[in-house]
């Protein structure tokens, strides 16, 4: 199944990005395909395809986050956007 839309807004990009990225996402693929060789993965799309990919983060965090982008200092925002893909899937840190 296709996840990119076309036409869409460069906000569903900059969502989809950040739930691609996140550590419950990068948890998920990491156990459910296979290492490579020196312990590393492969992203192709025969392996993201079949990623539970949920949209939905609150608006207000992307905005947050284009203008950190913009400013250089996403780093420590890597925790919250983590919380925030966790409270779109209903899941806790524990």
């Amino acid at each position: 199944m296709n996840r990119i839309k076309e036409g869409a807004s460069k906000d569903f990009y900059i969502e989809l990005i950040l739930v691609l990225n996140s550590s419950l996402l990068n948890f998920y693929h990491k156990n459910n395909t296979v290492p490579q060789a020196g312990g590393y993965f492969r992203y192709q799309a025969i392996f993201i395809n079949n990623l539970p990919v949920k949209m939905g983060l609150d608006s207000s965090l992307i905005e947050e986050f284009k203008t950190r982008l913009i400013n250089g200092s996403i780093e420590d925002m890597l925790g919250k956007i983590d919380k925030a893909v966790l409270d779109l899937y209903g899941l806790t840190d524990d």
